[in-house]
């Protein structure tokens, strides 16, 4: 495999670890609000609270790729 290619790969595996993130979070929103009874945004800044720092969730799990990598 070309560097090239491991770059797109990678790439590919980031936006695949955003995504699905995102579905977690989405997830807890949806739960919240039924069992919470609060509004969409209100249930979102609780699943965010609840969910944690996504930036540095998400690059932490980098970082663990790289050392595989290596």
């Amino acid at each position: 495999m070309s560097w090239f290619e491991r770059i797109f790969r990678r790439r590919r595996l980031y936006d695949e670890l955003s995504e699905e993130i995102r579905e977690h979070i989405e997830e807890k929103i949806e739960q919240i609000m039924r069992l919470e009874n609060l509004s969409r945004p209100e249930a979102r800044q609780a699943a965010l609270r609840a969910f944690g720092n996504v930036t540095l969730l998400e690059e932490r799990s980098r970082g663990v790729w790289q050392w595989s990598t290596l």
